[in-house]
């Protein structure tokens, strides 16, 4: 492929079309021929010219300053290798690796490693690239804003650590810092992260190591192949949390946290054992919103009914509540809320301990009016993390299942590899994903 925008006033005898006089009557019909040494190309103006020798290698001079015509014989040229290849075929795919990403609010303890994970296994699989640290930690060697946590870490934004049990009782911790890459020994990471609407606001963001491939074939253009891989941030607004009656609305939070959810579960063997209240620490932000979230597969009737007689603007003043909400504050809770006043009236919008409160919102898609379509997200919603496998031009093969190395696969499976080239910056980002996985 050659990329010639300067070559326009080639002259048609330079690039072997024939003489006017040797010229088929198609050739004369299409001016694929010339009288004269001086008649130019395509009269001058932008050109591209295939060439095929007996072998099948082909080359393509483009003579034009629009690039996008290369991207275009870039694929034309993989689809013909791929089919004169055999069994492959050039696809206009787009794709991704997936790793989904939570708001963890504040304080959280990481138990998704388990009994099946242990740091020490980790250090004693690459013992050159990790550092181990008096406390228990370990600063990896070749991207040093990682740190290697023991399993069952506590990360808090409030006391500013991350502290972890040790096998004599006591406990270990290190200052949590912005910047930071704190990673547990299944690969599950933890970060600080400022709220786009307030850089006073942080939140605790973790990132599964559990990731899922993406692949978005034979697409047509604007089918969206790199949407796959965009996060949803553009989409994502900035709202504030609304009250209608500070007074009323608090008393109908304090009496659904004061609640015994103990006898929630349609199988009775089930209940009278998790006797948790909804702003204990043995709570996370997730764990309330499936708590006040109708199932008729897990909760009874009864429950389902209460559930579903609860407003929609009180579930989500209990989910700020439990999101903001520090054990040191009590029973006292309700204290460090409020609402400013407006004109001697009690306004809507709701502030903890002065500093206006702010959720996050999706807006999807438009009303009859042009008015956005807006709908609240959850508290412990985050965009995923992605890295980007495939752009527009991808090989594919689909291979049978007895061709398959091991055996073990009942199903065929595609294959397919990105044909473009990544900038070093992305090749990093993959590195930091796979190190995770």
């Amino acid at each position: 492929m050659i990329l010639a925008p300067h070559l326009t006033h080639v002259p048609k005898h330079l690039l072997g079309l024939p003489h006017w006089d040797a010229a088929t009557p198609l050739q004369r019909r299409d001016g694929m021929c010339y009288k004269s040494e001086t008649e130019l190309y395509n009269g001058g103006s932008a050109f591209k010219l295939c060439a095929r020798d007996q072998r099948g290698v082909v080359v393509t001079i483009i003579a034009d300053n629009y690039f996008g015509y290369c991207k275009k014989e870039v694929k034309t040229q993989i689809s013909y290798s791929a089919n004169m290849f055999g069994s492959a075929e050039e696809e206009h795919s787009g794709g991704a690796l997936v790793f989904p990403s939570y708001n963890e609010g504040q304080e959280y303890t990481d138990l998704t490693a388990g009994d099946a994970y242990s740091l020490k296994e980790v250090l004693a699989r690459d013992p050159e690239r990790f550092s181990v640290q008096p406390a228990g930690h370990a600063l990896d060697r070749v991207q040093p804003d990682v740190v290697l946590v023991p399993a069952k870490s506590t990360f808090s934004l409030r006391s500013q650590t991350v502290s972890w049990p040790t096998l004599d009782g006591d406990t270990r911790s290190i200052k949590l810092q912005a910047g930071k890459t704190y990673m547990g020994p299944n690969g599950y990471r933890v970060q600080m992260e400022s709220s786009t609407a307030d850089h006073r606001q942080w939140n605790l963001v973790g990132t599964s190591a559990e990731v899922t491939a993406c692949h978005k074939p034979a697409t047509v253009s604007g089918g969206g192949k790199s949407e796959i891989s965009k996060a949803i941030s553009d989409a994502i607004l900035v709202g504030h949390v609304y009250v209608a009656d500070l007074e009323k609305d608090m008393d109908a939070v304090a009496a659904i946290l004061a609640r015994d959810f103990s006898e929630r579960y349609s199988d009775q063997e089930r209940n009278g054992v998790d006797n948790r209240l909804i702003l204990s620490s043995d709570r996370s932000i997730g764990s309330v919103i499936k708590l006040l979230t109708p199932s008729g597969r897990d909760y009874n009737d009864a429950y389902n009914t209460w559930l579903s007689a609860i407003p929609q603007h009180i579930k989500e003043l209990v989910f700020v509540v439990k999101r903001f909400h520090r054990a040191e504050w009590g029973d006292s809770w309700r204290s460090h809320y409020s609402v400013d006043l407006i004109n001697g009236r009690p306004g809507n919008s709701l502030k903890l301990d002065g500093r206006t409160l702010v959720v996050n919102t999706l807006r999807v898609g438009f009303e009859k009016d042009g008015a956005w379509r807006v709908f609240g997200l959850r508290h412990d919603f985050h965009p995923a993390g992605k890295v980007q496998t495939e752009d527009d031009i991808t090989a594919s093969v689909v291979a049978p299942a007895r061709a398959i190395a091991g055996g073990a696969e009942t199903f065929s499976q595609k294959f397919v590899q990105n044909c473009g080239n990544r900038s070093l910056p992305l090749k990093k980002r993959r590195q930091r994903y796979a190190f995770a996985a």
